[in-house]
């Protein structure tokens, strides 16, 4: 049996933090070497069986712990596969951890600002007020970095127990059948933060009543599902037994069936969350995840992420460039329309950045049908038979980056292609005008 640690971190006035990480049972372990060579030869052929191998074509002990080493090399191969597929979606809420991190000290930073130039104008007479209101901020951030601290440290802490367990199914020191694999689901719980950190409410008058100054912040839990990978499937081979010597000595890379493709599945217990991942999911459809800005609300919603500029952002229009960089591969994402007049979607060269931020790229107006970018050629002639977009529609985009195509379907129905020859380390894109918004659909 495998144990991990379970922790409980305590945030603030007694919130409780959700640090964690898990218990994996093993309730039927195979046996080691020194197991097998001690057992006779009659219940060794009767385990062997028992352990899915075809052993009624052999009557040697080492040849039949040979194909039961065989046997285990094929499921650690593919245990390290899957171990490290499970790594890339940890990592990548690492990343959205760190994401949290920035606009949590972003938004401390701006309200700080904002008490400190509204006490400004009072100086002297409100500076007791200031020292007051300052040393609650504070109280409130040292609250909020415990959270994040633990949260930190419980990522930090399941991400090394991951990586000792991934070295030692990759060790070439160890016998691979003193390794024992999972054999059961591997329930990983890791951190999670949400909320919408510090927040300011200002005042309209000298009356110091109504200022007031909140932090919301939380975290939850996320529980990431690594299903083990299946035992390789036996078959005895066709040739006689004097053959078996050279089968023996084959190259193991040569003997071994191609790793299942088993999936990992995330359960959000909080929220709807993207996963970092350049490739298609098993719906066939990327799921993006974008940087934060102070000025582009984001929240999760079921079904999807919603991304939507402040009507009071400064800036008339803002770009969103999505994490996701597609170099090759077919790569497909849908977004739901929920106001859009004036905004572009596109996508854009995550190496060309401008003066506005945003790289060179092909962007289109759903609503105006009018094309901007200099990357690829638009198809203008397609472009103007799509019905032009109402809010609730549905697009679906299609990028192909070996052929340099993006396609394009309104409301489930095909259009084709909306732009050809666009090659380069592509990102998807979103410009959007104030107050405009859509939600990118998982």
């Amino acid at each position: 049996k495998l144990q991990f640690l379970y922790l409980i971190g305590r945030c603030g006035r007694g919130v409780g933090a959700v640090l964690f990480f898990g218990l994996v049972t093993m309730d039927a372990v195979p046996p080691t070497r020194e197991e097998l060579e001690r057992l006779p030869l009659a219940e060794l052929l009767q385990r062997a069986a028992a352990l899915g191998t075809d052993v009624s074509y052999v009557h040697d002990r080492n040849e039949v712990i040979e194909l039961l080493a065989n046997q285990r090399r094929q499921v650690l191969t593919r245990y390290s596969e899957e171990l490290q597929k499970f790594k890339i979606r940890m990592e990548g809420q690492g990343q959205e951890l760190e994401i949290a991190k920035k606009h949590y000290q972003a938004t401390y930073d701006r309200v700080e600002q904002a008490v400190t130039d509204r006490f400004a104008q009072l100086h002297d007479q409100l500076l007791r007020k200031e020292v007051e209101v300052k040393g609650h901020l504070l109280y409130l951030k040292n609250s909020g970095d415990e959270i994040i601290n633990d949260c930190s440290g419980a990522m930090e802490k399941e991400l090394a127990i991951l990586d000792d367990n991934l070295k030692r199914c990759q060790s070439r020191s160890l016998d691979v059948l003193d390794i024992t694999p999972a054999t059961t689901s591997v329930n990983v719980t890791v951190p999670s933060i949400a909320g919408r950190g510090f927040d300011f409410a200002d005042i309209t008058s000298l009356d110091l009543s109504s200022l007031r100054i909140t932090l919301d912040l939380h975290a939850s839990s996320k529980h990431l599902t690594m299903d083990p990978p299946q035992p390789p499937t036996q078959h005895r081979p066709t040739h006689p037994p004097a053959a078996q010597q050279s089968f023996r000595g084959a190259s193991p890379a040569l003997n071994s069936h191609p790793a299942p493709q088993a999936p990992v599945s995330v359960h959000d217990s909080f929220r709807g969350q993207p996963e970092y991942s350049s490739g298609l999911t098993a719906s066939g459809t990327d799921l993006l995840s974008f940087p934060a800005d102070h000025e582009i609300e984001m929240k999760y919603e079921r079904g999807g992420l919603r991304l939507h500029m402040i009507p009071g952002a400064k800036s008339d229009v803002i770009g969103a460039q999505a994490h996701e960089v597609f170099t090759k591969g077919i790569h497909v994402w849908k977004v739901r329309l929920d106001n859009i007049q004036e905004s572009l979607i596109g996508m854009v060269d995550s190496r060309d950045q401008g003066e506005s931020g945003a790289g060179e790229g092909f962007f289109w107006s759903p609503i105006r049908r009018d094309v901007h970018g200099k990357r690829g050629k638009a198809s203008q002639q397609l472009i103007m038979q799509i019905p032009v977009a109402q809010p609730g529609d549905t697009l679906k985009l299609t990028y192909d980056a070996d052929a340099g195509t993006l396609r394009a379907a309104h409301n489930g129905m095909d259009y084709g292609l909306l732009c050809s020859d666009l090659f380069g380390m592509l990102s998807p894109f979103f410009v959007f005008a104030r107050g405009e918004g859509l939600t990118v659909l998982q």
